[in-house]
Order: structure tokens, then sequence, then C-alpha cells
């Protein structure tokens, strides 16, 4: 949480001013703000709910551009399917030592419950995963804002809507790195369909 407010202060934008339990967030709750959910699946139902329905209500080829969170079958694990059903699993889960490496997405888009609410996703497969995509906004940000798409005619904006993936890399109780991914637009105007 530290990590999202210092990343608003550095962008000059207040930052959250309420932090709530998400099991206690009510459907007037979602539809009446503006929410940063932290965390996956595991640990918040309501990215879940966000995200499934953000793939359900979005047009089409904007939802498949929404990553979300799978259960690997036989295990107690989870992956992100994401474009095209590419599989992005948590190396972590099999690391053992002092290294581990988790992959992440950041998502920022309108809110599913309200129209003129915003929501922000940051959620790792796995705990450092979430840590670090929170540590990438205030930090390593720059290659994220460079690869958003930016195109009037087709309404993509570099301040717009996306979906992006970090892989976090943490070492002796502390992210070293996280190394941007790969990210697509989600700005409603951005494609046809």
């Amino acid at each position: 949480m530290n990590n999202v407010i210092s990343a608003f202060i550095k962008a000059k934008r207040p930052p959250p001013d309420h932090v709530r339990n998400p099991s206690l967030l009510t459907l007037q709750d979602k539809q009446q703000n503006n929410l940063i959910l932290i965390c996956s699946i595991k640990q918040n139902s309501v990215t879940n709910d966000a995200l499934s329905q953000l793939r359900s209500t979005l047009r089409p080829r904007l939802a498949e551009r929404v990553p979300y969170f799978e259960e690997i079958a036989g295990t107690n694990e989870l992956q992100i399917r994401w474009e095209a059903g590419t599989v992005y699993q948590s190396p972590s889960y099999k690391q053992t030592g002092s290294e581990r490496t988790d992959i992440a997405m950041i998502v920022k888009t309108k809110s599913p419950w309200g129209a003129q609410k915003r929501i922000l996703i940051i959620a790792g497969i796995r705990g450092i995963g979430t840590w670090g995509a929170a540590e990438f906004l205030k930090k390593w940000w720059r290659p994220l804002y460079k690869q958003k798409g930016s195109d009037r005619h087709h309404g993509m904006s570099k301040q717009g809507d996306f979906a992006a993936l970090v892989r976090v890399h943490y070492k002796d109780l502390d992210i070293k790195r996280v190394d941007f991914v790969n990210v697509a637009n989600l700005d409603e105007t951005s494609i046809e369909g």
C-alpha cells in the first residue's frame, strides 16, 4: 500500500484516503467509489469479481485483452492467462533459497460497477508479485508509459486504460527489479468490435 501511495504522490495526484477490507465492500461501495484492488483472487475476491465482470462486459476484442487468474489443475497454485491464451506461471512456486521470481498484472480501466468510476488492479500470482507490481508503479513505470499506445484517431491516450504484466525479481528480503513484460490498450475506442 505504501508503494501505491508513493506512486500517487510522485504523479502529483491525491493518494487514496480510505482503505477497506475487500470482504466488507458493498455493491454500493463498488458503484460509488474509484477502487484500487490489491492482491490476487486468493486474497481478494473483489479482484476476481472485477476481472470476471470486465471480461464479460467489455466489447469482445477488449475483453480478451484483460488478463485473469486461474488455478493450475491438481495444485494450489495460480497462473495468469492473457492475450491469445498465453499462460504465465510463477517460477517462485519451485524456487528455493533467497531468490524468487513472480508475475503480476496491473490493470487500469473503467469500473465494471459504476460508469463514471475507475479501478486499478495490482495483483501478483503471489505476494511478492503484488509487492513488486506496486513498486514498479512507484519506481520503474517508464517502460509501461513508453509502450502504452497513443493514437487520437483510434481513441488511445498515454493516460488511457490498459492491462500490463510485469516480472518481479526478489532477493534477500527486497524487490531488486521489476521487468516490464507487455501492455495492451483497453481504451474503449482503441479497437472496433
